[in-house]
């Protein structure tokens, strides 16, 4: 069975898998466990690269059990068998992995602060979100998924960065070309992209947020004292 998905949001770390009690050969780290109540059933869980899957063994021959991977198979003892392996998954995601989806930590705090919703781009642009200011309409953050690139970071894939606006000496300060950037596709004087994965600091980030919100609210309140003379 493939859960291979975990990776779309968390990072395996190799150490803390083997003091798990993972067995790694070169590049390929393997667990077996063995289930409770299955009557001598193991779980086998093997991760390697971005991929991890799940079988399921007859022990002590470790002969395969079929019906765990029969989609169709039904009963109180095979449902049994498949509830204590993602009991088992469950448990190595959160001992095994490191939660690397910054972004929606991030659009859960501007909810609960600001009441923001995300307003999802077109279709185009799918991995892209905004979030606006209540007041103005305009944006106070985006968050992007993005080649590295297009950071002129000479590296293979993609990134997660997110836009806000900024003080224009706080940028020129913080830009190191290694967590801080030039806005991808923004205005780089007033904006600047911060890398987001699991060295993020979360609590300069959510600063950063509740800073760039800050600017776009004072913007709109000078534009509506403008209009009041």
């Amino acid at each position: 069975m493939d859960f291979s998905s975990v990776f779309r949001t968390h990072d395996f770390l190799e150490d803390a898998a083997v003091s798990y009690g993972f067995k790694k050969k070169g590049g390929v780290f393997t667990l077996e466990s063995a289930l409770p109540e299955t009557d001598g059933l193991a779980a086998v869980v093997t991760v390697h690269g971005r991929e991890m899957t799940v079988s399921v063994v007859e022990l002590p021959d470790r002969v395969p059990y079929a019906l765990f991977e029969v989609e169709s198979a039904e009963g109180a003892f095979v449902d049994r068998v498949r509830q204590e392996a993602e009991n088992l998954v469950r448990d190595v995601v959160e001992n095994c992995f490191f939660d690397s989806d910054v972004r929606s930590r991030l659009l859960s705090y501007v909810k609960e602060r600001y009441g923001t919703e995300q307003e999802n781009l077109r279709v185009i642009y799918k991995d892209y979100c905004t979030l606006r200011e209540h007041g103005t309409k305009k944006w106070y953050g985006l968050f992007m998924r993005i080649p590295w690139t297009s950071l002129h970071v000479e590296r293979k894939g993609m990134t997660e960065v997110l836009n806000v606006k900024a003080d224009p000496e706080e940028i020129q300060r913080l830009i190191d070309h290694d967590r801080y950037f030039p806005a991808y596709h923004m205005d780089k004087v007033h904006w600047i992209s911060i890398l987001l994965d699991k060295e993020t600091d979360m609590d300069a980030a959510k600063r950063m947020l509740d800073e760039s919100y800050a600017l776009v609210e004072k913007s709109g309140r000078k534009g509506r004292r403008k209009v009041k003379k």
